[in-house]
């Protein structure tokens, strides 16, 4: 099996801990498989981090100032020299993947650059009209040749960059002539429950123990040992904060423009929070377990919509999610940390409709 992985797998894991990250690489070492990264994708990996470690060291001494004018004398700038912390971070990144004995960094061929002009004047994918990716083709292309010229079989490539490389969530055809040897996924969430790595999670002998254990107990216990997950503040915090990103940025709020308005919505409340312990299932990570389940969540909305007078109308609303999400799972406490939201599915999104009726009122 040969893992291939692509820069967005790092922007909001740089390190590589997330949950099914974790299980998936955890996976592919007892059983020697192989990991490659290309060269471009830790060089923009490694920019991307210094960035966001700046902003996000800048952003904290803007509102440190503003404590401290506002209380003199109890706040004060932590970080005076920013790019000093910036330089000790990516020097702990360069580091960490200097000494990562499990993966393989893969260098480009300085002999691809024919090949990438073609492809970028004839708009052959990566390539398209809009954009020019000369990264996302240097990336594509050193794996797909590595894995030619080495004729390696099982080969997976997570990527999130469904534009550049996929189409109907298939590789797209361009990509195809250049190997058959590379499956795609986007999250490594597909790659842990896809058919190729079920037998490998199967045979993990302390997955199957707990397992064992787990299917002895009753189901009240089981779910009392799951439910226990909705009672943390983070995992509320984090519920609500997603809720509240999917109003603000999904599909439908720009239902509410129509040429004569435009309006928003806003969360008002999270009514119901359920755990669907039916609907779970546990993988293993380096000796703990890692719980992949399902919560349902309805939550009211206030929605404002500007019409074509200048008037508004509000309306009072509901939003249905399925949420799913993993936790790190302690086999000996059954205690559920790390809570983390990975997709979701909108069950019934009335908004959608309110804002059609609205339309065709108003039109």
């Amino acid at each position: 099996m040969n893992l291939f992985l692509d820069t967005t797998v790092f922007y909001d894991d740089p390190f590589l801990q997330k949950p099914h990250m974790k299980n998936l690489l955890n996976i592919f070492k007892q059983h020697d498989f192989k990991v490659y990264v290309s060269s471009v994708v830790l060089m923009e990996t490694r920019h991307h981090y210094e960035e966001k470690i700046r902003e996000n060291i800048n952003s904290f001494n803007k509102s440190a100032k503003y404590l401290q004018d506002k209380h003199r004398g109890y706040f004060r700038d932590i970080y005076q020299d920013v790019e000093k912390e910036v330089e000790y971070c990516r020097d702990r990144f360069d580091r960490h993947y200097n000494n990562a004995e499990q993966i393989t960094v893969l260098e480009y061929d300085n002999n691809l650059l024919p090949e990438l002009v073609s492809r970028s004047i004839y708009r052959i994918k990566p390539f398209t009209e809009k954009k020019q990716e000369f990264r996302d083709a240097i990336i594509w292309l050193t794996y797909a040749q590595f894995a030619e010229e080495n004729c390696l079989e099982n080969c997976l490539f997570i990527t999130n960059n469904s534009t550049d490389y996929l189409y109907r969530q298939e590789l797209h055809k361009d990509l195809q002539k250049d190997t058959a040897r590379i499956k795609v996924f986007q999250q490594p969430y597909g790659v842990l429950n896809s058919d190729l790595l079920e037998p490998y999670v199967e045979t993990n002998e302390q997955f199957k123990e707990f397992v064992k254990t787990w299917d002895n107990m009753s189901s009240e216990v089981r779910n009392s040992i799951l439910n226990k997950v909705l009672e943390k503040e983070e995992v509320q915090n984090e519920i609500r904060n997603y809720v509240t990103e999917y109003i603000k940025y999904s599909p439908f709020s720009e239902l509410y423009y129509f040429g004569k308005g435009e309006g928003g919505s806003e969360l008002l409340n999270i009514e119901k929070v359920k755990l669907k312990t039916e609907r779970g299932n546990f993988s293993i990570i380096s000796g703990d377990l890692t719980f992949n389940g399902q919560i349902d969540v309805v939550s009211s909305t206030e929605d404002i919509i500007l019409l074509q007078d200048n008037q508004t109308e509000t309306k009072i609303n509901k939003i249905e999610l399925e949420l799913y999400f993993s936790s790190d799972f302690n086999s000996d406490t059954h205690e559920m940390t790390s809570f983390i939201i990975n997709s979701h599915y909108n069950l019934k999104n009335v908004q959608e409709e309110m804002a059609h009726a609205i339309a065709s009122q108003h039109l």
